[in-house]
């Protein structure tokens, strides 16, 4: 899966590979890449490790549009989304 990094990358990326999934970390999840990720209509999948991985990470993630989210807490990611009706 490649990885957003920067707009201009991620506007070569859409254009050469047309990729159906990108990947974010905290460095290049920015709402104008994030933007251009939307509007390709490609899944949005974010790298919440380190200081991110909590519910308010996760929340960030979801509300700017991440359909996937990294983290090392998986057991308690299905148990916040799951508390919001989120997960089965």
């Amino acid at each position: 899966m490649p990885e957003a990094n920067d707009a201009a990358i991620l506007k070569t990326l859409l254009a050469e590979l047309k990729p159906r999934v990108v990947a974010f970390d905290a460095r290049d999840f920015k709402d104008d890449v994030i933007e251009l990720a939307r509007q390709a209509r490609v899944e949005i999948y974010v790298d919440r490790l380190g200081p991110a991985d909590n519910v308010s990470g996760w929340q960030d993630a979801v509300d700017r549009g991440a359909t996937g989210i990294q983290t090392d807490r998986p057991a308690e990611l299905v148990r916040y989304f799951r508390s919001r009706k989120r997960h089965k």
